[in-house]
């Protein structure tokens, strides 16, 4: 498997978004409640 890194572009903000909110709410989980997390 090879990866390609290169700079973000505007197309790429849903999915960088989606990454984020899926990363963040399952690291958080059990932590700190969802009604919080959607908050952040």
């Amino acid at each position: 498997m090879s990866f390609v890194i290169r700079e973000m572009v505007k197309a790429d903000i849903d999915q960088v978004q989606d990454v984020a909110k899926k990363s963040w709410n399952e690291t958080y989980k059990g932590i700190i409640p969802k009604g919080i997390q959607k908050n952040f």
